[in-house]
């Protein structure tokens, strides 16, 4: 692999319930590429209940 090459990973959570996570890869010239793009909608119920399954607490009144 070329070490000029770097991975970054961004997670975003939106006020709507989603959880958006993209994996980048930047190059040494500054070129930059999505090479991934996850978007979960915590407000569907089988992904809500494999979330609360691993721990996670839903916010209060949503």
């Amino acid at each position: 692999m070329n070490k000029n090459m770097k991975f970054q990973v961004n997670t975003d959570i939106t006020d709507d319930g989603k959880i958006i996570q993209e994996v980048l890869l930047k190059e040494r010239n500054d070129v930059v590429e999505n090479i991934m793009r996850v978007v979960i909608d915590t407000r569907e119920a089988q992904v809500r209940e494999a979330l609360i399954s691993m721990g996670w607490k839903p916010p209060k009144g949503k």
